[in-house]
């Protein structure tokens, strides 16, 4: 399993939980379990065409990814965290 951190947008999803786990060999398959599991996160993160949304940003660690194919291991950390705007 690999731990997803996620900011505060999110946690809505997932009853609060600040961290989650979820499975999958790469980042899109992590995405995936984690819709199964916090119904519809996913769309808030990744749009119609399977894009990382504009004001989300995704990190394997500390290296910040755009590609979802990027593969995972059970050492690895996954950070997603989303823009803050207002006025």
């Amino acid at each position: 399993m690999i731990t997803v951190n996620l900011s505060t947008h999110f946690r809505a999803y997932t009853d609060g939980n600040k961290t989650v786990k979820a499975s999958g060999n790469s980042v899109g398959e992590i995405l995936s379990d984690l819709n199964r599991n916090y119904d519809g996160i996913k769309f808030r993160i990744i749009n119609e065409q399977d894009e990382v949304r504009h004001h989300i940003k995704i990190f394997k660690n500390s290296q910040q990814i755009e590609n979802l194919n990027i593969s995972v291991s059970d050492k690895d950390v996954i950070h997603i965290i989303g823009a803050l705007s207002g006025g």
